[in-house]
């Protein structure tokens, strides 16, 4: 419905955008410029990829309202996790993209060129989450680990925006399509944190919360926080949620893994 040029500017304050269908990407805006979003509404559209929008490579994308959500993506070979906002990380996996997005309603913003290392290091200095033993298998636990291998660097991506407010999914990059995911979708303080496919449950949806300078909540829609377990200081403690309490075992910081 809306292709934004090299160097366009589309501004979004109000209105619907609905109803569009493509057989490509970005079933109602496909982007090579910038994007500021303050409200309206961009939902029942329909594309291959990014049902609502396809953020591609030179895209800036800002936000502090609005909502982008209820499309879907037609292609689903990768992941499902597709459906709203779409770059060309999440189409081709083995890749880095050049995309940056300004989350201004939870004051984080990040460039995909460069991939994060999710570091609780107010409590654990050099400590990142990690997938323990770099496995691959469903459910395989994560961990705080001294490590910058592969297996601890993680890309976010926005799933969808309710009135400003983005629900992130984290995949980690020694494998494909692995996500950072409650166990059973789980809302019990002591829940494990596991790895996922791309599917579309609350145990994979995370919000994101200013803490303190560069330090973040990590909230998972269930209700409960990313949590290093006990507030251990040891190699390999186990990473969980726990009922939100502000502590430092709760604070975490995005630091580029290269």
């Amino acid at each position: 419905a809306i292709h934004v040029e090299t160097n366009g500017t589309l501004n979004i304050n109000g209105g619907l955008i609905s109803e569009n269908s493509t057989p490509g990407i970005g079933g109602a805006i496909y982007s090579v410029g910038v994007i500021n979003l303050s409200g309206g509404k961009i939902t029942n559209n329909t594309g291959e990829l990014g049902g609502g929008i396809y953020l591609d490579n030179g895209t800036s994308f800002s936000f502090d309202g609005g909502t982008v959500n209820n499309n879907t993506a037609t292609d689903n070979t990768i992941s499902k996790l597709r459906d709203n906002i779409a770059t060309p990380l999440l189409r081709n996996t083995a890749g880095k993209t050049n995309v940056s997005i300004n989350d201004n309603n939870s004051n984080f913003s990040y460039d995909e060129t460069t991939l994060k290392f999710i570091s609780a290091s107010k409590l654990l200095s050099g400590f990142n989450v990690t997938v323990y033993n770099a496995a691959t298998a469903l459910e395989s636990d994560v961990v705080m680990y001294k490590t910058t291998s592969k297996n601890a660097k993680w890309s976010p991506h926005i799933y969808e925006i309710i009135d400003g407010q983005a629900y992130y999914t984290f995949r980690v990059h020694h494998t494909s399509n692995r996500f950072l995911w409650v166990f059973g979708n789980s809302s019990s303080s002591g829940a494990d944190v596991v790895i996922f496919s791309g599917q579309k449950n609350n145990g994979g949806f995370w919000t994101i919360e200013k803490a303190e300078e560069d330090y973040y909540y990590i909230k998972n829609i269930t209700g409960t926080c990313l949590n290093v377990q006990g507030g251990s200081t040891g190699n390999a403690t186990n990473v969980q949620t726990y009922i939100c309490n502000q502590s430092d075992s709760q604070k975490f910081q995005f630091v580029p893994a290269d």
